[in-house]
């Protein structure tokens, strides 16, 4: 349908997803600009930030895609080894964007883990 598009822009589309995110991606001025955008980026403050999670003493959650082609389900469980105190949920089917593929299914986690922690 959208052969142009990187394979998690086509899921989303195929499953529902947000046009909106897609739309932009198919012009090659955008495509162009956001390559030369990422090639540009540095880890360097990333990789500061990610030092300082085993410092962060509070419950911290986790909502990850299931069979993220890009993101894959290893990172999750390091990210959740790297906090105290995390939790790891994974919605499916979704990707990188759960917020734009399952807002329903990230909203049930948020409001479950906020109910159990809130009082801990």
């Amino acid at each position: 349908m959208y052969p142009h598009l990187r394979p998690s822009v086509g899921y989303r589309l195929q499953h529902g997803g947000n046009f909106a995110v897609a739309h932009p991606l198919r012009e090659a001025g955008v495509r162009r600009d956001l390559a030369r955008f990422l090639a540009a980026v540095s880890n360097r403050d990333t990789l500061a930030a990610a030092r300082t999670f085993p410092d962060f003493r509070r419950p911290v959650l986790i909502v990850w895609g299931k069979n993220d082609p890009f993101f894959a389900a290893r990172y999750a469980v390091r990210l959740q080894r790297d906090f105290p105190d995390a939790t790891l949920d994974y919605v499916s089917p979704s990707r990188a964007f759960v917020p734009e593929d399952q807002p329903d299914a990230l909203a049930r986690h948020i409001a479950r883990f906020v109910g159990t922690t809130a009082h801990a």
